[in-house]
């Protein structure tokens, strides 16, 4: 992994131990020794990567995001969800329904459904959340000012999907957190801030 990389995610392969990515923002980093040693994935259209997910049905199936190469805003249509179904070797954009000026940091998987996927845009524009319930091909917004009680913090666009994370026993159950931390019980029909502090979360 290059020196000056910063990291934002690891994952392990739920089948095989040995196989690990890393997400940085020096690109995308994969692992088939358990870590030992390390090779840059091609194919993605910069390096600027946050979010990393694998399929645990087909873990050959790997998402990641991409940030604008400036740290912050200006988002472009090289940004986004990436989606890769032969370990990181090629890759398939997979935007449609999402806001191309947005700044993804954050996807994740339904734990009972791998097709349910969640990602979450840092920009501050209002939608914090977004869903895809076929694989990435589509998303849906899961927030808006309407739909969330602001009660500790009532700044309706200062609200960010920095980390999100469904709850395995009940994937109706989600929390998404910045320098609010919120939470739905209802797939994301409703949500209510449950808290917040002067700065953001970093991790869930």
């Amino acid at each position: 992994i290059d020196s000056g990389a910063t990291i934002f995610k690891i994952q392990v392969d739920p089948s095989n131990s040995q196989i690990v990515y890393a997400s940085t923002n020096k690109g995308l980093y994969k692992s088939s020794t358990g870590g030992a040693s390390w090779q840059k994935m091609p194919g993605l259209p910069h390096s600027n990567l946050r979010g990393l997910a694998i399929d645990y049905a087909n873990t050959g199936t790997i998402y990641v995001t991409l940030w604008p190469l400036g740290e912050e805003g200006g988002g472009t249509a090289q940004n986004g969800v990436y989606k890769s179904t032969d370990g990181g070797n090629t890759w398939t954009t997979k935007n449609s329904g999402l806001r191309l000026s947005g700044n993804y940091n954050e996807i994740v998987f339904d734990p009972k459904n791998p097709n349910i996927l969640y990602t979450g845009d840092y920009s501050y524009q209002g939608v914090a959340v977004y869903r895809s319930t076929d694989g990435g091909n589509t998303w849906t917004p899961l927030t808006s000012t309407s739909n969330v009680e602001l009660v500790y913090r009532p700044y309706p666009n200062f609200w960010t999907g920095s980390t999100i994370v469904v709850v395995p026993s009940n994937p109706k159950v989600i929390y998404v957190a910045d320098s609010n931390l919120f939470k739905t019980k209802d797939g994301g029909v409703t949500w209510q801030s449950v808290g917040w502090r002067d700065w953001w979360f970093v991790g869930l």
